[in-house]
């Protein structure tokens, strides 16, 4: 693995909760869920303001379930792997 694709896996492993760059946990969303649907895939833009540094987050579709969803979409649900999720 090259520095480039360590740093990258080490990132997804602890679920994008620290900047890649200097590892400083206080980074911050700076652009609203974009959804590609040509490319199937989300993304955000994230800033770390310690370093400055800007990445950006990509998400793809993994799992899904067939449960009934409140249509208050600030009402906590859970998924079905019982993680906590706002919709």
């Amino acid at each position: 693995m090259t520095k480039d694709t360590e740093q990258v896996q080490e990132y997804i492993n602890n679920e994008g909760q620290f900047c890649p760059f200097c590892e400083e946990g206080d980074i911050e969303a700076i652009s609203p869920m974009m959804i590609m649907w040509e490319d199937r895939e989300a993304s955000q833009l994230v800033k770390c303001p310690t370093c400055g540094k800007i990445w950006r987050d990509e998400y793809r579709l993994q799992l899904y379930d067939f449960e009934e969803i409140d249509p208050d979409p600030m009402t906590p649900c859970k998924s079905s792997l019982g993680v906590p999720t706002l919709l």
